[in-house]
């Protein structure tokens, strides 16, 4: 297996309990259009997690701030549809500071 497709993950002790993070590396989607969105995520500060073996779910993107979360589709229908869908949940999940 190629190491740039290897999800990353690490321990973090930013809270009391220790917390295991996950990484992806935004290579590991199918799609390109997705991929970008996804990677658009993981920088802005959201919480991009691959699954496995949930039908046709390639993972969600959790919002650390509020129960938010969309999943993200492992074959798309309209891989530009799905990653426009990504981008909005990006806009709408940029929490100002303190909120």
């Amino acid at each position: 297996m190629n190491k740039r497709f290897r999800p990353r993950a690490f321990l973090t002790d930013r809270c009391t309990v220790p917390t295991l993070v996950l990484y992806v590396n935004n290579m590991a989607h199918g799609e390109k259009e997705v991929r970008s969105a996804l990677g658009e995520a993981d920088t802005v500060g959201l919480k991009v997690v691959p699954t496995k073996a949930h039908g046709h779910s390639w993972g969600y993107i959790d919002c650390p701030k509020c129960p938010g979360r969309l999943y993200v589709w492992s074959s798309p229908r309209s891989p530009g549809n799905h990653a426009r869908d990504i981008r909005r949940f990006i806009e709408l999940h940029q929490h100002p500071e303190g909120k």
